[in-house]
């Protein structure tokens, strides 16, 4: 992922449930560009 955010990509969506999980688990640098598919469709269930 670190290399196409070098290229200019703002945010990676991680479709995979345990890709997200994972990263943020971790500390990843890659935590934050992410975007949790999971976690947005949630948030925007209960608005």
């Amino acid at each position: 992922m670190g290399d196409i955010l070098k290229q200019g990509v703002e945010r990676v969506i991680l479709g995979c449930t345990k890709i997200p999980f994972a990263l943020y688990k971790t500390n990843s640098p890659h935590a934050h560009p992410g975007m949790d598919a999971i976690r947005a469709l949630a948030a925007d269930c209960i608005q």
